[in-house]
């Protein structure tokens, strides 16, 4: 969490008895000790947490979002834990069990649909905390047997897998045995455009290493409090309030990559490597100011709103 503190949704049912109401306890993110209950026993209709994501709301502070066995999704406040609303009920859009959720550079919601009842697994894109209509159903962002899918119980974004300069979305996959029973096989990994949803290819082939039924997803550079991915991309600290029209153009950048690569090698750099770098003009959405792909940098066309200085000396 954004203490660095570890946060825990803690399920409790019993067996032979009626479902209890879900928690969701913090332990210190050093020692493990037992801090408090950060999430009261049943607040705002908890049930089954099964995925958390610490979002920033329109006034920067960050929120928890949390996956509610039900079917829905709850958001508490990140620093009390405190309930604070329903922010997607059950059914919105055709969710049917929220499993894992993630927010995209663009900052909508975007909720990995298990169809552990209906038997439609889909993953759907809520707009965010920061839209006009919070919590709004905006499309089916991938569809139900897209690429083969048929049981998505995470969704994250990662490395760029097709070389547009965006993120792109890696799906957990795998087979229900029968229908609403929570037994799977064939488990794989499904990577889909970030942008349109579309199907790219399958990143971890059905039962690799033995893989059976996948639930959680992270890389390296994912962070753990917002799942975010960051290996690749260079981000504006916040978003202007009056953003800026002028667009970067890339007869612009060219010069300065060259007298980059002069002055390293005049400071006797080895600057062999970088002689086929390629720079790419594009709209990469959200704080997103650059990004690495490849052989390729691709720039956002106006700074993140900012607008780019450019100085040719």
């Amino acid at each position: 969490g954004p203490d660095g503190n570890l946060y825990v949704g803690d399920w409790l049912r019993y067996e032979g008895a009626a479902i209890q109401p879900g928690r969701i306890l913090r332990f210190h993110g050093t020692t493990g000790a037992f801090l408090d209950e950060f999430v009261p026993t049943g607040s705002g209709g908890l049930i089954h947490p099964i995925s958390m994501v610490f979002a920033p709301g329109r006034s920067g502070r960050l929120d928890l979002y949390v996956s509610n066995g039900p079917g829905n999704i709850l958001r508490y406040d990140g620093t009390t834990g405190a309930f604070l609303e329903e922010f997607v009920p059950r059914g919105r859009g055709g969710l049917d069990l929220a499993a894992g959720l993630s927010f995209g550079t663009d900052g909508n919601l975007y909720v990995a649909d298990s169809g552990f009842r209906s038997g439609i697994a889909q993953v759907l894109r809520y707009q965010g905390p920061t839209g006009r209509k919070p919590g709004a159903f905006i499309n089916v962002f991938v569809p139900s047997g897209s690429g083969g899918m048929l049981a998505a119980e995470a969704a994250i974004f990662g490395p760029d897998g097709n070389g547009d300069g965006r993120h792109d979305l890696y799906v957990t996959n795998a087979q229900f045995t029968g229908h609403g029973e929570d037994q799977a096989k064939n488990g794989n990994v499904k990577r889909f455009d970030g942008v349109t949803g579309a199907f790219i290819n399958t990143f971890v082939s059905i039962g690799s290493g033995g893989l059976n039924h996948p639930v959680g997803l992270t890389f390296t550079e994912t962070d753990p409090m917002t799942l975010a991915y960051r290996g690749d991309r260079l981000t504006a600290a916040s978003l202007p309030t009056t953003p800026m029209n002028e667009m970067l153009a890339a007869n612009q950048v060219q010069p300065l990559l060259t007298e980059a690569l002069t002055r390293w090698h005049a400071n006797r750099a080895d600057t062999s490597a970088l002689g086929n770098i390629q720079i790419q003009i594009a709209d990469l959405g959200g704080a997103t100011l650059g990004l690495a792909s490849g052989r390729t940098i691709w720039l956002d066309d106006n700074a993140a709103g900012w607008g780019w200085f450019v100085d040719a000396t």
